[in-house]
Formats: structure tokens, C-alpha cells, sequence
């Protein structure tokens, strides 16, 4: 009977020519039932084909896995360039500030490798993986270009650990390591130490103390700080300059204008990498057709407004981060509000990239955002950070971010992220003194202002037909923009309305959302 027939399995191993085909043939051949039971039996057959053809895949799929298997290898050991990798800003590369490693050290992931400063701020290197360091292709000053290799390290394995690829610091909880005893208390700031044999050695210092140290000629690796942890001090480095002229140590120590001017060089010296970035974007903003306004703006009342934040502030010190703030998140804020009803003038003019005069292709991109770049100086400079999104924060909440910024470019350390998208720019510059200023236009912006040093002025009042002469607290504020698109009425009308909302309270409130 055809029930006797073989198995799916034994059918398919003797179609298959499988282990014992042969027996299994002849077992198939043997028990074929009659033309009649196969028509009878016809459901039953197809059955047993759909089966065995079912199962010949699957037999196939398995050996294929197992041929896969067999055959896959795991490379035990390698060496992988640790790149430098794109930090933003267009930032093509970045001077080697200082190394915390050195060839041979053994080092896990999230351990700092070096720290590298771009022409904005600077970065502290990370790695991704576990294992010792090879090779350091670059020594401390030496330039490294992004997507170069950095160093050599040799792990455990030639797959990268999977870890986040960011080239900035990365803020994880550190490896446990052993107990470290602490070292030695340092030195006396005005006796130097020894050259240190390794050019990579590492030295704690501050950009700004750097910047002194770069201007005076002075090798930060001869100095024994005397700050914690054995930080270089401003002061060290006065200290150090004194006694190699063969000064007393305890000589108190002069401003940097006083110590610089005796070791001018004389010789040219390559520009920094602020200097450059400055290089380049000021040449590209001297190509924008500029006209400048300027008018007086009265700030009675502004430093009321701001005395009223400040006794806020302070009244609840838990709640704000900073101990007092200045006027400039009120005249930020301002800008905003002005901006509502003016969109020209955050809007940014897009040019043709080969022929930018070529009036057929340009266009004009308006935005809703309102990012406001400010100008501070910095230790390594003049840098303009980002308050993104200004429209829809608070003059607390700007002046919150105002100050976090502010806090980072006093250490030099603002991500390029805050750097990036700014509509419009306001530079303060009544902090230092002057007057009228005549702002550059930034790149990819159409207006920028500046703001004088505030003071005491004599103002003719007229009241009922008589004239009088007050004494009022006033600041010039002065505008530049691209005359390409922008017209003087415009700018003046904006600037109106901006000063208009600083010199009266109610109509800033009220232009507020």
C-alpha cells in the first residue's frame, strides 16, 4: 500500500543523493504503488512532494549557515590610527595643545588622549578604545589636520569598541582606577625645573595663561606650577620671565601689555588660529557693501530694569546660576522683539558660489529664528558664541545663557556648536570705552550692531514752549548693513524701535511673547 511509503526525510535523501541514496532508491523504486492508487491517492502524494521539496530547502539554508561558520575568523589583535575627527565649524585643523598620553601608555575608553585648540576654542580628545598607545604623529604646537591620524593605538581587538564618535570631550562616568598616591607639592613658581626630555610632555595651563606663556617665547614644560594640581599661573609665568633676566624672584608682576613689549620679536610669526579664522571672514566680509546709522539711546531706565533683575536674581540664589547679570540679555532681548516686525534685516542673502555679483541667481533666505551672536574677549580673542533661539526665551533665560557662554569663553572652552547659526549680531564694546563704532558684517548676515560706553550727557528738553538743559545716562549704538539689500530707512526705523523698547519698559513688555 502506498502508507508504506518511505519517510519525507529518506525521500528527500534519496532524490537528494544523500547519505545512503542507493538504498533508499531502490526502497522508493520497489514500493511505487500502481497507477490507480496514484490516482486515488493523489492528495496524499502531492502532500509528501510539497513536503520533501520543504525540506531539501531547508537542509540547503542549513549547510550554507554551517559553510558561513565554518569559515568566519576573528582577528585577534591590531593597530588603529586614532583620527582626528570633524569638529564643526568648518574647522580643518587644530594645534596639539598638550598630550595626557605617551607611546606605551595603556589607556581605556573615555580616557583623555590630548587636548587641541581650533581658532574658536578648545577640545579635549577622547578615546574610543581600550589598549596602548603606539605612536603620537604629532608633537605639542604641531598642527594636526581633521580626518589625520592623531596616534597609533593597539588593542585587543581590530574592531573599534562601540562607542560614540565625537571628537569633543565626552561627559561619561570615568573608569574605576587604582588609588593614586598624591604627588609631591610643587615647586616654587621662580625656580624652574628642567627641560623636559619628552616635547610631549603635559602641562596644565589655561588658554590664556598659554596665550602669555606664546607671546613671551616662554616653554610652559620649564615651569613648576604653583597653582592645584600643579597648575601654570599667569603669575608663574611672570615669575619665570623675571628670573631668567636675572630679576628678583619676588618682583610683583606686570601687566601683560608691560611684559610684552620687551620681548617683541623680531621676526615674522605665523599667524594664531583665531587669527587666521579672523583672516579669512573678515576678507570675506569686507566684500558686503557696508553704510553705517548710528543714534543715542538714552538708559535711565534700562538701568533700572536692570537693577529690578538683579535684585531678583539675587533673591533667589538657588535658582539662577549667575550672581548679577549685565545689560546686554535686556538689549539682546530687545533685538528680538525690534526683529518681529522687521525680517528683512535677520533674513541672510544667498549668492551664486562661482560669481557672487551674478544678481540673476541671488536669493534671499528669511529666517524665524532669531539666533543672536554676541562679541566677547576671550583669552584666545575676540569669538562671538550663540544665544539660539532667542524669540522664544526670557531675558532671565537669555541672560542664563549669556552667562554659561560667557563662563566657557573665559576658559576657552565653548563648543563649536555654540559658535554656529547665528541671524544677527550685536558686539558690546562700551565695557572697554568708545563711542560710534563701525561693526563688521559677519558672514551669512545682513546686520550687525555695536553698542558705546555708557555716560553723562547734556540733553535740551523742550516742556510747554520753554527749554531746558538735563543731565542724562546715554549710549551710542551703532549699526552696519549690507547696502546690497538692505536700505538706510529700514535700518533707522529698526533701530527706533529698538530704542524706543529700551528707553520705555511698558513698550518692551509689550512687544514681548
Amino acid at each position: 500500500m502506498f502508507s508504506q511509503a518511505l519517510s519525507p526525510r529518506a525521500s528527500v535523501q534519496a532524490l537528494r543523493g544523500g547519505p545512503h541514496s542507493c538504498f533508499h532508491a531502490a526502497q522508493l523504486s520497489a514500493r511505487v504503488p500502481s497507477a490507480a492508487s496514484i490516482v486515488q491517492n493523489s492528495n496524499c502524494r502531492a502532500r509528501l512532494t510539497l513536503d520533501a521539496v520543504r525540506l531539501s530547502r531547508q537542509s540547503r539554508v542549513m549547510q550554507y549557515k554551517s559553510y558561513r561558520l565554518f569559515h568566519s575568523t576573528v582577528v585577534s589583535r591590531g593597530v588603529i590610527p586614532f583620527h582626528l575627527a570633524d569638529i564643526g565649524e568648518g574647522i580643518q585643523e587644530c594645534e596639539i595643545v598638550q598630550w595626557y598620553v605617551k607611546e606605551g601608555d595603556r589607556i581605556q575608553m573615555f580616557d583623555k588622549l590630548c587636548e587641541v585648540q581650533s581658532d574658536k576654542a578648545t577640545v579635549e580628545i577622547t578615546s574610543r578604545y581600550d589598549g596602548v598607545v603606539k605612536k603620537l604623529h604629532h608633537k605639542v604646537g604641531e598642527m594636526a589636520k581633521v580626518g589625520q591620524p592623531l596616534c597609533d593605538i593597539e588593542t585587543a581587538s581590530a574592531q573599534p569598541t562601540s562607542a560614540p564618535a565625537a571628537a569633543s570631550s565626552v561627559v561619561a562616568p570615568a573608569p574605576k582606577r587604582e588609588p593614586v598616591k598624591p604627588a609631591a607639592p610643587p615647586s616654587t613658581p621662580t625656580a624652574p625645573v628642567a627641560p623636559a626630555e619628552d616635547g610631549n610632555a603635559m602641562t596644565f595651563a589655561t588658554p590664556a595663561v598659554r596665550r602669555v606663556a606664546k607671546e613671551n617665547g616662554v616653554d610652559l614644560r620649564q615651569i613648576s606650577g604653583s597653582g592645584k594640581d600643579g597648575r601654570i599661573l599667569k603669575e608663574d609665568v611672570f615669575a619665570y620671565i623675571e628670573a631668567q633676566k636675572g630679576g628678583s624672584s619676588a618682583v610683583r608682576p606686570l601687566p601683560l601689555a608691560q611684559t610684552a613689549s620687551a620681548e617683541i620679536p623680531t621676526t615674522p610669526v605665523p599667524l594664531t588660529p583665531l587669527q587666521k579664522s579672523m583672516f579669512k571672514n573678515m576678507s570675506r566680509s569686507l566684500q558686503i557693501p557696508h553704510f553705517l546709522y548710528s543714534d543715542d539711546v538714552y538708559t535711565d531706565n534700562l538701568t533700572q530694569l536692570r537693577s529690578s533683575i538683579n535684585k531678583l536674581i539675587a533673591s533667589e540664589p538657588k535658582k539662577h546660576s549667575m550672581e548679577k547679570t549685565s545689560y546686554m540679555p535686556i538689549l539682546v532681548k530687545a533685538l528680538s522683539a525690534a526683529l518681529v516686525d522687521f525680517p528683512l534685516l535677520n533674513a541672510q542673502l544667498v549668492t551664486a558660489a562661482d560669481d557672487p555679483t551674478d544678481v540673476s541667481k541671488a536669493k534671499l533666505q528669511y529666517r524665524s529664528i532669531h539666533n543672536v551672536g554676541f562679541a566677547m574677549d576671550s583669552p584666545l580673542g575676540l569669538v562671538v558664541p550663540v544665544i539660539k533661539d532667542v524669540q522664544n526665551k526670557s531675558v532671565l533665560e537669555v541672560a542664563t545663557e549669556m552667562y554659561r557662554l560667557t563662563e566657557l569663553g573665559k576658559a576657552g572652552q565653548i563648543p563649536p556648536a555654540d559658535f554656529s547659526g547665528a541671524t544677527i549680531t550685536i558686539s558690546n564694546i562700551g565695557n572697554i570705552g568708545g563711542g560710534v563704532v563701525s561693526p563688521v558684517i559677519p558672514p551669512d548676515t545682513l546686520v550687525i550692531g555695536g553698542v558705546g560706553k555708557i555716560r553723562r550727557i547734556p540733553v535740551v528738553e523742550e516742556s510747554e514752549g520753554d527749554e531746558r538743559i538735563s543731565i542724562k545716562s546715554a549710549m551710542t549704538v551703532s549699526f552696519s548693513a549690507d547696502h546690497r539689500v538692505v536700505d538706510g530707512a529700514t535700518v533707522a526705523r529698526f533701530v527706533s524701535r529698538w530704542k524706543a523698547m529700551l528707553e520705555d519698559v511698558g513698550m518692551l513688555v509689550s512687544g514681548l511673547r
